[in-house]
């Protein structure tokens, strides 16, 4: 059982809209990370350039794939 705060929290999160349809991304799959929708079209493909020229092996693919 979750101590009362931390469903208090999250009643809070939701009520205001600050939470995440489906939960927190860096618990995902990642084939339901939909970075363009995450991030925004423009800083998509920024992440997208960073990740192909920093990470070309793809040795790093948690929490949120690019």
């Amino acid at each position: 059982m979750q101590p009362i705060w931390v469903i208090e929290l999250e009643e809070a999160l939701d009520q205001n809209g600050l939470s995440l349809p489906g939960g927190f991304p860096a618990f995902w799959r990642p084939d339901q990370v939909d970075i363009e929708r995450f991030s925004g079209e423009e800083k998509a493909l920024r992440l997208q350039q960073l990740k192909a020229r920093l990470d070309p092996n793809n040795l790093f693919t948690m929490p949120c794939p690019v």
